[in-house]
């Protein structure tokens, strides 16, 4: 579970560098793509991204382009998304050779690796300074950073290695006091708030029997190599 998170928080990074606007067209997906290739290397960071396959006919590349565009346009699930994958323009734009399931999503997540990922935001967050994007309310010469933790998301029937884990006590539907094990993963997460443009820098997965006091200095320590 932790993979798959990891790689849909990656996808809303990037989207951190996007300046929305109240009006205009709503679904332009190519010059979006465009945007990314010529402000950010992203074609570069996305042919690292790898995964557990073995010579997979839907490349990681192609199932994290189509993830992308699921974050872009709020896609609900990923079997909507595989009805877009349907579309042959949208399968030229994110290079597929063919349509597929969602179950492919699945597959490609669970052993997606971590390490191409996470340099991905590091890469763009540098771009975004280089283009002074973090000047604008810099307090008295400084950027701004906060630390907050964040629950993503829990499990009664399913868990990992790196699951966090409580008891949590719940009503039966005879009224009985009944208590079970919930499996969740919570992080730390480090975001610049001083911009208008407000990425998140960092992100740090509590391990079993932490607190979140520990993931936060673990994030500090390596911060700033990034």
């Amino acid at each position: 579970m932790e993979k798959g998170v990891a790689v849909l928080f990656i996808c809303a990074v990037c989207l951190t560098a996007i300046r929305v606007k109240d009006s205009g067209p709503v679904h332009q997906f190519p010059s979006f793509a465009q945007y990314l290739k010529k402000v950010f290397p992203l074609p570069a960071y996305v042919s690292r991204l790898t995964d557990a396959r073995l010579d997979p006919d839907i490349s990681p590349q192609v199932v994290f382009r189509s993830l992308l565009y699921g974050f872009v346009f709020r896609t609900p699930s990923l079997k909507q998304l595989e009805a877009e994958v349907d579309d042959p323009y949208f399968q030229r734009w994110i290079g597929a050779p063919r349509a597929f399931k969602d179950d492919v999503f699945r597959y490609s997540l669970c052993g997606f690796a971590l390490d191409p990922l996470e340099q991905m935001p590091v890469g763009m967050n540098r771009q975004l300074k280089r283009n002074k994007v973090f000047d604008p309310g810099r307090c008295q010469g400084h950027i701004v950073a906060a630390l907050d933790g964040i629950e993503i998301l829990s499990s009664y029937s399913r868990c990992c290695d790196a699951c966090l884990e409580r008891r949590v006590q719940s009503k039966d539907s005879d009224g009985n006091t009944v208590e079970q094990i919930q499996y969740y993963h919570r992080a730390v997460g480090c975001q610049i708030v001083s911009s208008p443009v407000k990425p998140l820098l960092a992100m740090e997965w509590l391990q079993p029997g932490e607190g979140e006091d520990t993931a936060a200095l673990r994030l500090l320590s390596r911060l700033p190599d990034l």
